[in-house]
């Protein structure tokens, strides 16, 4: 029975150091194209929760809401995400 608890303690353990080592890698996924704010997690978009608090790079609104510009054009896109008009084609 020890032995049983030793293998699910340490798989525990093993398991909070990868999930603690994953975030890190998420927030390296920015490479946003112009216009866009790279999120704390890593992610692109044009909304504050993308340009707010924790945004890396990008237009990122600081104080003021400076990407507020940037918006013209845009349209809510799936799962709230901005998008280009540009890639908000009718169908």
């Amino acid at each position: 029975m020890a032995a049983k608890m030793a293998t699910m303690v340490a798989l525990v353990f093993g398991l909070a150091l990868l999930l603690s080592a994953a975030a890190p890698a998420a927030a390296q996924n920015c490479g946003c194209q112009d216009g866009y704010c790279c999120s704390q997690w890593g992610y692109c978009g044009t909304t504050e929760a993308y340009c707010g608090q924790g945004c890396q790079s990008g237009p990122c609104w600081g104080s003021g809401g400076e990407a507020a510009a940037g918006m013209a054009g845009r349209k809510a896109g799936a799962g709230g995400v901005e998008v280009p008009e540009s890639n908000n084609r009718s169908r």
